[in-house]
């Protein structure tokens, strides 16, 4: 009795293995597979986002320091040490949106690429039995 889904792959001689339902376990991996490697992918945007928070945060800091100490900094003449601060704030802001910008676009590409094989996908697992020219009904 042929089962629905069935998978029939001939190894060798007369021995064969048989995967009743390989659709559906083909679709859970899918899914599983896709998940995990999503969440490996998109993971590091937690702490790139946090430390984008808090380079934001520390560099606004900055600027109201300046701003409460604007007078001692220009008596003491301490405006090129505070633009060196400013720089290198401004810098880690910079340094770390590119590098969440670059996993952005590394999990989109991935995220858009796994859409578009979800639409192959069913019949490339449909194909081996489309080919072997069995009926979908149980005889």
């Amino acid at each position: 009795m042929d089962l629905i889904g069935e998978l029939h792959i001939p190894l060798w001689g007369d021995a064969s293995l048989d995967i009743p339902g390989y659709m559906v376990i083909a679709a859970v991996i899918y899914a599983v597979v896709g998940t995990w490697l999503t969440q490996r992918i998109g993971s590091p945007l937690v702490r790139l986002l946090f430390n984008q928070q808090r380079y934001e945060a520390d560099f606004r800091f900055s600027l109201i320091r300046l701003r409460e100490n604007a007078e001692s900094v220009a008596f003491y003449r301490g405006e090129q040490r505070e633009l060196g601060v400013f720089h290198g704030r401004f810098g880690a802001v910079v340094a770390n949106w590119w590098n969440v910008i670059r996993r952005r676009k590394q999990l989109t590409w991935f995220t858009t690429g796994y859409q578009q094989l979800a639409i192959v996908f069913p019949f490339l697992v449909a194909a081996p039995r489309y080919f072997s020219r069995k009926s979908s009904s149980a005889t």
